[in-house]
């Protein structure tokens, strides 16, 4: 792994720190070929959520022109963004800061208070999870911007 090669000094894009070798070359592509197939996969639930937001029913219920209008904006969107941003650590820490902030503290504890009605002690940790996860998001965004963690 990247952290055993180099410690704490391990780059934020772990494959450019290695050297330029056959087997790394192999790596690279086989990486390549992996971003290439899963886009479809990760480009269909976002079509459909945005269908949801924009004309109120799944994708799989439009017409065919607002479908590929959709289809298209969000490949135009993510090819966009992909030629300008030119830090991946940046936007992975964006995405842990706020994707994984959501699913680890924001989500679990609201789930837990609709499910149960009745006040105990677990529901009060529950939202104080919630809290927690709220307070937790917009400081570590913060610190992605600022560059903390460098």
């Amino acid at each position: 792994s990247g952290y055993h090669t180099y410690g704490s000094n391990v780059a934020k894009d772990i494959i450019a720190a290695y050297p330029n070798t056959k087997f790394l070359a192999v790596g690279r592509i086989g990486l390549a070929f992996n971003m290439a197939f899963s886009y479809p996969l990760q480009c269909h639930p976002c079509r459909n959520s945005v269908s949801v937001l924009v004309t109120g029913e799944p994708a799989q219920y439009l017409d065919d022109r607002v479908f590929y209008t959709i289809t298209f904006c969000i490949l135009v969107l993510s090819v966009g963004i992909s030629m300008a941003v030119h830090d991946l650590g940046l936007v992975l820490g964006l995405v842990g800061a706020t994707g994984s902030t959501t699913i680890s503290y924001i989500l679990p504890g609201l789930f837990y208070t609709q499910y149960f009605e009745e006040w105990h002690f677990m529901k009060g940790m529950a939202y104080a999870m919630v809290v927690m996860g709220a307070i937790m998001m917009p400081v570590m965004v913060t610190l992605c911007f600022m560059g903390g963690g460098k």
